[in-house]
């Protein structure tokens, strides 16, 4: 049974169904399609489907696996240990010191934060952050916390921004 009401609720609950699959489907995978883009320029660039990292990208000396995460760009990371990260974001980025009123964790990176990757060349792992983060930040103990840069070692992985990739990769001793 239909309910009584105007055509206006139904065409404003359509939009607001198409902007969440716009948001939640279509916008992550420009991004991807953009970092790859980015990616494919250097030496020896692969996608990869089915494993725990995205992309790896290799010259005679080095080897670099990168997974990238879809992040929003008001937001904090903290690196509680080595394969626990948690995301805090929303607020408005122009009330300083503000808190952060949503918070998850970023369980899809345990996987290929916890691997291996044995190589006969030197090896990097490398998270890429789509968007660059407002503060990145490490526990070093219960109570200390670091400011981490990108492109700083972090346990056994690295952490680049999309925004200045090509810094970045070249940090890493990857050339075009």
């Amino acid at each position: 049974m239909i309910l009584n009401i105007g055509i206006e609720v139904y065409v404003f609950i359509g939009l607001v169904i198409v902007l969440f699959i716009f948001i939640m489907v279509v916008l992550p995978q420009i991004k991807y399609n953009k970092a790859k883009k980015q990616l494919e320029q250097y030496p020896n660039f692969k996608e990869y489907k089915k494993e725990y990292y995205d992309f790896t990208i290799e010259t005679d000396e080095i080897k670099l696996f990168i997974r990238m995460i879809d992040i929003p760009k008001n937001s904090m990371i903290t690196i509680n240990s080595k394969t626990t990260w948690c995301l805090s974001y929303g607020g408005s980025s122009s009330d300083l010191g503000r808190a952060y009123p949503n918070k998850k964790y970023l369980d899809e990176l345990k996987s290929f934060l916890k691997n291996e990757y044995p190589s006969e060349k030197q090896t990097h792992k490398v998270i890429l952050l789509n968007t660059g983060t407002e503060k990145i930040n490490r526990y070093l103990n219960e109570s200390e916390l670091d400011v981490v840069n990108y492109c700083e070692k972090v346990y056994d992985y690295k952490i680049i921004s999309i925004d200045k990739l090509n810094e970045h990769i070249t940090q890493l001793g990857i050339k075009l």
